[in-house]
């Protein structure tokens, strides 16, 4: 199973991500603002990085500029209320691997958590895999 950590500030948020990974990934650490969130990236090193773009003192682009300085081949997905064409852009360009709207997350049903189960096998490799 790989590993995650949530970063946003709305722990309403926090808690439909690790319900709707349950299975499929364990939660590593959360926080709320992009600093802590760094500080914890650089203490868990997951697989996989649930980022919000929108959060104090921090926000979510300048997070993942720092996480991706560190580890250019993190996994970062942005989650977003921000669901922009330009916003969804730039955090791509970025580096970030995809960008999931927080509407489109918010009803939290099975259809809901196999897409984003399927997004996770997608883009984060097995252990043995980065490994070899």
């Amino acid at each position: 199973m790989v590993t995650a950590i949530l970063i946003d500030d709305s722990l309403t948020i926090q808690k439909l991500l690790e319900r709707l990974t349950a299975g499929k990934a364990t939660i590593a650490g959360r926080a709320k603002d992009g600093f802590t969130g760094f500080d914890l990236f650089k203490q868990t090193r997951p697989d996989i990085v649930f980022l919000d773009i929108t959060m104090p003192n921090c926000g979510g682009k300048e997070c993942l500029k720092m996480i991706l300085d560190l580890d250019r081949n993190a996994c970062v997905i942005m989650v977003s209320s921000l669901g922009d064409q330009a916003t969804m852009q730039e955090c791509l360009d970025i580096g970030a691997r995809a960008f999931l709207k927080k509407e489109e997350l918010a009803t939290g049903d099975p259809e809901s958590k196999q897409k984003l189960h399927a997004l996770i096998e997608q883009l984060v490799q097995p252990q043995e895999s980065r490994a070899a």
